[in-house]
């Protein structure tokens, strides 16, 4: 299914298990009972939750760049600082 797939790529996370995990029970609901408009809505609100409430910790950081000027071709050297909360 395309939800284990998605569900590979969010952080191990008690809240997202519970939300794959309520997901796919209601996708197979739905597939045992096709013709149920309630397990439909329960897809609907399922899948909802999962593909737009994850929880994902965001990253902060910055790039700097040094020398930040200069004439072309400038050869530059990148540095990022970042912060993972995580």
């Amino acid at each position: 299914m395309l939800i284990e797939e998605a569900y590979k790529y969010l952080p191990d996370d008690l809240s997202n298990e519970a939300k794959y995990r309520d997901a796919k029970v209601a996708l197979k609901l739905g597939i045992k009972y096709p013709n149920n408009d309630t397990y439909f809505e329960k897809i609907r609100k399922s899948l909802e939750i999962f593909i737009e409430k994850p929880n994902i910790q965001k990253l902060k950081g910055s790039i700097i760049s040094t020398p930040n000027e200069g004439n072309a071709p400038l050869i530059s050297t990148l540095r990022a600082e970042i912060e993972d909360p995580s």
